[in-house]
């Protein structure tokens, strides 16, 4: 039975079942017992601690640590939002008519891409706004649109 068990737990245990099965066939038992000479050899692992190797190593890591910690709340800070690398979120930042009109008879991911759709420069910004940045009076929210078609993002509480 399944038991509602996953497939890798189902082939541990058919393993496990079949090792000891065989363990109890009587081809593989070998009741006869031999005397032999063993010869045990034990290693110590010898450690030598050098602090300023160390203090070295751990420095170089918290500042690494540091530097990216400080450069992700920088861009936090600067765009006033996290963003997510989700499916969902990829679909919601890209869909527009401009950008459908744009790939439109293009096959996307075809090899090699056109050369026109390699020069299309695309910005992610607040939707909404002209092709002078000046914002209309409704803010549709952020997402990628062709340059002149979004306004630059700026820190702020909340987008829609």
């Amino acid at each position: 039975m399944a038991k509602n068990l996953t497939l890798g737990a189902l082939i541990e245990e058919l393993s496990r079942k079949l090792t000891l099965d065989l363990f109890s066939h009587p081809h593989f038992l070998n009741e006869t017992s031999y005397s032999t000479d063993v010869n045990v050899t034990t290693t110590k692992n010898i450690y030598r601690y050098a602090r300023c190797n160390l203090l070295i190593s751990y420095s170089i890591a918290v500042s690494a640590t540091l530097l990216g910690v400080s450069v992700g709340m920088r861009a936090l800070y600067l765009n006033g939002v996290a963003h997510s690398t989700s499916f969902a979120a990829i679909v919601a930042t890209t869909r527009s008519p401009s950008l459908a009109g744009l790939t439109e008879g293009v096959s996307m991911g075809s090899e090699p891409m056109p050369k026109e759709m390699l020069q299309i420069k695309l910005r992610f910004g607040i939707l909404g706004a002209d092709s002078q940045g000046e914002e209309e009076t409704e803010v549709r929210g952020m997402g990628f649109r062709l340059a002149g078609q979004v306004k630059k993002l700026v820190n702020v509480d909340h987008y829609v």
